[in-house]
C-alpha cells in the first residue's frame, strides 16, 4: 500500500454563516453554531421579523446573546425570496448557509417550501453570476436585471459559489418528491425534511431509550460525529484502492470509514458496501467517516 496524500491542514479561521428564515427553535441552532465554530465567526440572520421583536423572541426562547463565545449575530431585515433584497447581502463572504421554513408559514407547508426553494435558487443564481455586493447595490441602467437560466449557469460554470454548502429545510413530502425528480433542485443544495427527522428520532428513542445517548452525541457539538469529506484526504488522484485499503488510510487519522457518496452527491450514500474487496478509483467521491472521540 502506497503512502497516503499529505495531511490537509484543518481550517481554524472564522466562518460566516447565512441563516434565512426564522423559526421558534432558532436559538438552538445558534447555540450549536457557537459550540462548533471557531472564535470570531459570524451568523447572519436574514428574515422579515422586525429587529426589536427578533431580539425579544430570542431572549424569551432562552438565548442570552451575551453568553455567546464564538459567534456574533448580524441582523438583516429582508424578504429572502425577493431578489432585490438578496442582492444586498454579501453572498461572496459566506462559508455556508441554511434556509429555514418560516414560522409564519408553518401551517402552510407547501407555501413555506415554495418560499424556501425560491430563496435557494435565487441565491445560487446570484452566486454564479457574481452579483454579490462588493460595491453598493449594483443595478443595470434600465433598473431591470437580466435573468439568466440557472440550469445553463450551473452547467457551464462550476465555481466556488456552488461548492458552498446550503441546507434547505422542507416540510411537505410532495416537495421532496419534486426535488428528487428535478435535477437542478437536487444539486442546488442539501434538503432536510425536519418533520420526518423529528418523527424518526422520537420513534427510535421510544423503541430503545439507550439510542438517545447515541443520537445526542452524533447530532450534538461534542463527541463522535459523522462527517462527509473529500476522498482526496485519503487517496491520491487516480489511485486504485479497495474499500478495505481506504479504511486503513482513514484509520491512520483516528477515524472510521463508514461509506461513500458518489461524485456530485448523485444517489443515496453507500453505507457499509458489500463489494469492499473491489478495486476502484475514488476521484471525485466523498467518504463518510466517523470522527471525534466518545464523551465516555
Amino acid at each position: 500500500d502506497s503512502a497516503p496524500p499529505p495531511v490537509m491542514p484543518k481550517r481554524t479561521d472564522p466562518h460566516i454563516i447565512l441563516i434565512c428564515g426564522f423559526r421558534r427553535d432558532i436559538r438552538d441552532i445558534i447555540k450549536q453554531f457557537d459550540a462548533m465554530l471557531p472564535a470570531g465567526s459570524q451568523v447572519h440572520l436574514v428574515n422579515e421579523v422586525p429587529l426589536d421583536v427578533r431580539e425579544t423572541l430570542l431572549e424569551e426562547g432562552g438565548l442570552d446573546i451575551n453568553s455567546l463565545e464564538n459567534v456574533q449575530l448580524v441582523h438583516f431585515f429582508a424578504n429572502t425570496a425577493n431578489r432585490r433584497h438578496l442582492e444586498q447581502l454579501p453572498l461572496h463572504v459566506y462559508t455556508g448557509g441554511m434556509i429555514l421554513g418560516n414560522q409564519s408559514l408553518e401551517q402552510e407547508p407547501m407555501n413555506s417550501d415554495s418560499h424556501s426553494l425560491a430563496t435557494l435558487l435565487t441565491i445560487r443564481e446570484l452566486q454564479l453570476k457574481g452579483e454579490d455586493v462588493k460595491s453598493n447595490f449594483r443595478r443595470s441602467s434600465t433598473g431591470r436585471h437580466k435573468l439568466l437560466s440557472f440550469v445553463t449557469l450551473l452547467g457551464n460554470q462550476q465555481g466556488q459559489a456552488v461548492k458552498i454548502p446550503m441546507v434547505c429545510e422542507i416540510l411537505d413530502s410532495r416537495t421532496q418528491q419534486n426535488v428528487e425528480m428535478i435535477e437542478v433542485l437536487s444539486i442546488a443544495g442539501d434538503f432536510v425534511r425536519s418533520n420526518e427527522m423529528v418523527s424518526q428520532v422520537l420513534a427510535m428513542v421510544s423503541e430503545d431509550r439507550g439510542v438517545r445517548r447515541i443520537l445526542g452525541e452524533l447530532l450534538g457539538p461534542e463527541g463522535c460525529k459523522l462527517s462527509v469529506k473529500p476522498s482526496i484526504h485519503y487517496a491520491r488522484f487516480g489511485e486504485r484502492l479497495t474499500f478495505w485499503q481506504l479504511a486503513k488510510r482513514v484509520e491512520a487519522f483516528d477515524e472510521i470509514l463508514c461509506g461513500y457518496v458518489l461524485e456530485g452527491g448523485k444517489g443515496e450514500p453507500v453505507m457499509n458496501p458489500e463489494d469492499k474487496h473491489m478495486f476502484r478509483v475514488w476521484d471525485g467521491c466523498d467518504v463518510v467517516v466517523l470522527t471525534g472521540k466518545s464523551l465516555e
